[in-house]
């Protein structure tokens, strides 16, 4: 239970006992503020002349003056306060807002940098198949170059065989010439016929010679375009790339 307290104060110059369950201190702050008052109307013009009634009544205007203006004030300080509180109020919401959309943003972002690192991940695997085709294609080349030079190498070993052979029965024939001038025109006919025998080897040579260069500009052929076809892919993947890129940069701006 709040305690009474009695102090005595000094209001206009007599002394008055003042009990409340305010504290001392606020009851004399109380008396210093009727005082002010009565030191400020004591400065009006006339105010000496007036009687105790009118100088009570004028002291009690004024109290009530700076109550109403007081009260007036508190009112305006409280609807202020209020607006402040609802301001804050609406503030918060928009803060709470702005957080679950910077939630919501920072999961697109997520989002977008796992794409960025798919997309990434893809062009790697991409630029490994690539390699792998080019050195899958350069390796065909060479195997198929060494082939065409076997095969090239065995066909002018065995002509240069058949050459040797042929110079050595013309050797012998010339050599039965001298000893059988009868023989000479069947000497004659088989050099012919190793003669044509040797131009038709030549022109199987010809022909094995030029199919090998069609087989080899083929394959260069087959080559520039399977490289031109995934240099297009890469170029696309590329501008894919960009493309995710801008879109994350609007993303970040935003």
């Amino acid at each position: 239970m709040a305690v009474k307290n009695t102090t005595q104060v000094l209001i206009d110059g007599k002394i008055i006992t003042l009990s409340g369950y305010e504290s001392p201190e606020y009851l004399q702050k109380v008396a210093s503020y009727m005082n002010q008052k009565i030191s400020e109307l004591s400065q009006l013009q006339g105010y000496s002349r007036l009687s105790v009634d009118t100088k009570h009544t004028l002291l009690s205007l004024n109290v009530a003056d700076d109550y109403f203006k007081a009260r007036e004030q508190a009112e305006m300080l409280e609807e202020d306060m209020e607006a402040k509180d609802a301001e804050s109020y609406g503030l918060r919401s928009e803060l709470a807002e702005t957080k679950v959309r910077l939630e919501s943003v920072k999961g697109e972002l997520e989002q977008v940098r796992q794409e960025k690192e798919t997309l990434e991940q893809s062009c790697q695997e991409k630029d490994s198949e690539l390699e792998q085709a080019r050195n899958e294609k350069a390796e065909e080349l060479e195997r198929c170059r060494r082939e065409k030079a076997e095969e090239l190498e065995q066909l002018q070993r065995e002509h240069t065989g058949e050459l040797t052979s042929l110079r050595q029965e013309k050797e012998a024939l010339e050599q039965r010439q001298e000893a059988q001038t009868d023989e000479l025109e069947q000497v004659r006919r088989e050099k012919e016929e190793l003669e044509r025998l040797q131009e038709g080897h030549r022109d199987e040579l010809e022909r094995l010679q030029e199919e090998h260069r069609e087989e080899l500009a083929r394959l260069q052929r087959e080559h520039a375009e399977e490289l031109e076809r995934l240099r297009k892919e890469k170029e696309e993947l590329s501008v894919q790339l960009a493309e995710t890129n801008a879109e994350l940069d609007e993303l970040l701006k935003a």
